[in-house]
C-alpha cells in the first residue's frame, strides 16, 4: 500500500497489531490503540505515548538488529491475545443523578442494569434525599453492579464534580433518575468510543407523552427539533451540544462543571 492507502486502512482499526516498522509510527500518530511486537530492535527505543503496549521476545538475541534474528519466532500468540484483550476492555460507569425522584429512580435503574451488551459495567446512583435512596439500596441489594451515593445536596452539577473525584473509570455514562434508556444505549455508545477521536457522545431523548395534549405536541415538537440540529450539526462536524438526559465522556480527572451552568 502506498502512503495514502496505508494510514488510511490504519484509521479504521480499533487495535493495530505491528512490528517495529512505519507502521507503529502510523498508528501511534493516528491515536490508535497499539500493540508493538519487539525483536531484534532496541525496545528501549520505542515510545508508545500511552497509547498501546510492547511486547518484547522472550530471546537472548535481543536487539541484534540481524537480518536473519529468529526472536520473533518467541513471542507467544496467547501472549498477543491477552495484550489486545487488555487494551480493548474499558471501565465503564453509568451514573443516574436524581433529586426527589423515588416514582420513577426504580425504572431508571432496572433499565440501566438491564443492558444488552458484551461491556461490563457498573451502576451508580447520586441523590440527596433518602426517599429516592431508599428505593435504589432495594435494587442494590439484589444487584452487586449497583453503587449508592449520597450527595450532599448542593446541586447536580456539585454532585457531578465530587463522583468524577471518586470514579476511576475509562468511560462515563450520564443520565437522570426520570430518565429510562432503550436497552441497546449502552452498547452504542461505548461501541462509538472505539474512534480516539470521539471524546463526547450523547443519546436522542424521546419525551413519553403523546402528540394528542398541547403539553404532549410541544415536548414532542422540541425534542425533535434538537435531534434535528444535533444530527445536522455531527454530519458538518461541528460544535453540538450534548443533551442532559444521556450522555457520555471519557473519564478525565481535568473534567470539572461550572457550578453556574448545565451540564
Amino acid at each position: 500500500n502506498n502512503l495514502v492507502e496505508f494510514p488510511a486502512l490504519i484509521s479504521v482499526c480499533n487495535l493495530f497489531i505491528t512490528s517495529d516498522t512505519l507502521g507503529l509510527h502510523v498508528a501511534l500518530a493516528l491515536k490508535r490503540k497499539t500493540i508493538c511486537l519487539i525483536g531484534p530492535t532496541s525496545h528501549s527505543e520505542v515510545e508508545l505515548y500511552d497509547s498501546g503496549e510492547k511486547i518484547i521476545a522472550n530471546s537472548k538475541c535481543l536487539c541484534c538488529y540481524r537480518e536473519d534474528c529468529k526472536s520473533m519466532e518467541e513471542i507467544s500468540p496467547a501472549k498477543i491475545v491477552e495484550t489486545a484483550e487488555k487494551l480493548l476492555s474499558q471501565k465503564i460507569t453509568l451514573v443516574i443523578t436524581a433529586f426527589k425522584e423515588p416514582k420513577t429512580i426504580g425504572q431508571a435503574i432496572e433499565s440501566a442494569l438491564n443492558q444488552k451488551t458484551k461491556y461490563e459495567y457498573e451502576v451508580m446512583v447520586s441523590a440527596p434525599d433518602e426517599e429516592t435512596l431508599e428505593v435504589a439500596r432495594k435494587y442494590g441489594e439484589k444487584d452487586k453492579r449497583l453503587k449508592i451515593i449520597k450527595d450532599p445536596g448542593k446541586g447536580k452539577m456539585h454532585a457531578l464534580n465530587l463522583l468524577f473525584e471518586e470514579i476511576k473509570s475509562d468511560i462515563l455514562i450520564l443520565t437522570d433518575g426520570d430518565v429510562w434508556i432503550s436497552d441497546n444505549a449502552l452498547e452504542e455508545i461505548v461501541n462509538l468510543f472505539q474512534d480516539p477521536e470521539i471524546g463526547c457522545v450523547t443519546g436522542r431523548p424521546v419525551p413519553v407523552e403523546k402528540r394528542d395534549t398541547m403539553f404532549g405536541y410541544w415536548a414532542n415538537f422540541l425534542f425533535q427539533s434538537a435531534h434535528k440540529l444535533r444530527k445536522q450539526a455531527f454530519l458538518k462536524d461541528d460544535f453540538l451540544e450534548c443533551s442532559g438526559y444521556l450522555f457520555a465522556h471519557r473519564q478525565n480527572k481535568a473534567v470539572k462543571i461550572p457550578l453556574d451552568t448545565a451540564e
